[in-house]
């Protein structure tokens, strides 16, 4: 699946890879705090969780928010790569000045699986700084889109 295929046309996308699913405040609150808790794991356990555990939780915690969105505009996604269609669909709800950040978060997203899946210690310090850096931001246009967007999802 090629992004730029992928942004053409929002219509065609949802079409095929979305359904529609209400969603409750309940489940979004959940969401956040899944994330707020791994990004509390990261910035925490820097001296006992190892920097590759440490880039997977953030990484974790950006693909929570990413569901997040996708669920507070009450979809829910239906087919094989779904993990990699939640993060395409990022510049389709936020607006596609994220496309490049959707793009980083794919490349993140397979060295998360080479670290899971492979091989461990590649992650660098840089790569787990930008990722934490790109976390910290990212949780703030989150829920600062969910409040403007949908403030009945928003726990009060």
């Amino acid at each position: 699946m090629d992004l730029d295929k992928l942004l053409e046309s929002n219509d065609n996308v949802k079409r095929h890879y979305f359904k529609n699913k209400d969603s409750s405040s309940v489940e979004i609150s959940a969401l956040l705090n899944i994330a707020n808790r791994n990004f509390k794991d990261v910035i925490n356990g820097k001296d006992i969780i190892s920097i590759d555990g440490r880039y997977c939780d953030a990484f974790n915690a950006l693909f929570v928010l990413c569901k997040a969105l996708v669920r507070s505009e009450g979809l829910t996604i239906e087919c094989n790569n779904w993990k990699y269609v939640m993060i395409v669909s990022i510049p389709f709800i936020i607006g596609k000045n994220y496309a490049e950040k959707a793009a980083y978060l794919v490349e993140c997203m397979k060295k998360r699986d080479v670290l899971n899946y492979e091989v461990g210690g590649v992650v660098k310090d840089y790569e787990l700084n930008d990722l934490v850096s790109f976390l910290t931001e990212f949780k703030e246009v989150v829920r600062h889109w969910i409040y403007q967007n949908h403030e009945e999802l928003v726990s009060s």
